[in-house]
């Protein structure tokens, strides 16, 4: 993926089983959207197995960071 997306993306590829769930940090999304790479990326996920690309709309959120984030959440419901 850096291939498609360049070194300085900040990217997680999360596996399960046969879904590629990709993560990108939430102000990325457009812009990678527009480069028009989703085509090849597709095409390189299908390749190594995967049957479904899905991308994670709340974004890539690094672990320690994500802990935090949920227990915000579950505060507010």
């Amino acid at each position: 993926l850096r291939n498609f997306l360049g070194k300085n993306t900040l990217f997680r590829l999360r596996d399960h089983k046969d879904i590629a769930r990709l993560e990108f940090a939430r102000e990325d999304i457009p812009s990678i959207v527009a480069a028009g790479n989703w085509p090849r990326i597709i095409v390189w996920l299908k390749k190594l197995g995967y049957k479904y690309i899905t991308v994670d709309l709340e974004g890539y959120i690094p672990a320690g960071i994500r802990a935090r984030h949920l227990a915000r959440q579950s505060a507010k419901t």
